[in-house]
């Protein structure tokens, strides 16, 4: 059960690695509002790379707050880090039910993709 979440910036290794070792059931690696729109392909980059060496999730699961589905950066942020297999992935700004269905059917096409257990996201 998740009782506490920690946001976090997406574009700092320093900040990721330190929050590991906070006491929140889970952290939100951000690479929405904490992450500019200059540093969004390195916040991608740096957010799979710790999703990738981080696989121990038994303490504190890892999701990935992306940008709104209404944002051209969206796509790109699922496309990067569905190859790290984060835990779960939080959606800002969800104006419908619609949005979450698409989000659903983008993390379906993705999981397949990157060998990940379909809907495990």
């Amino acid at each position: 059960m998740i009782r506490s979440w920690l946001f976090v910036p997406g574009d700092s290794d320093r900040k990721m690695e330190k929050a590991r070792t906070n006491a929140a059931d889970a952290l939100i690696l951000d690479l929405e509002d904490s992450v500019s729109d200059s540093r969004q392909d390195i916040a991608r980059e740096m957010t799979c790379q710790f999703l990738r060496r981080e696989t121990d999730r038994s303490k504190q699961q890892l999701w990935v707050r992306i940008n709104p589905l209404d944002s051209p950066l969206s796509r790109p942020d699922l496309a990067a880090i569905l190859k790290g297999a984060p835990d779960g992935i939080v959606l800002p700004k969800v104006y419908s039910a619609a949005d979450v269905n698409k989000l659903a059917d983008y993390l379906d096409i993705l999981e397949v993709r990157e060998g990940i257990t379909p809907g495990s996201t």
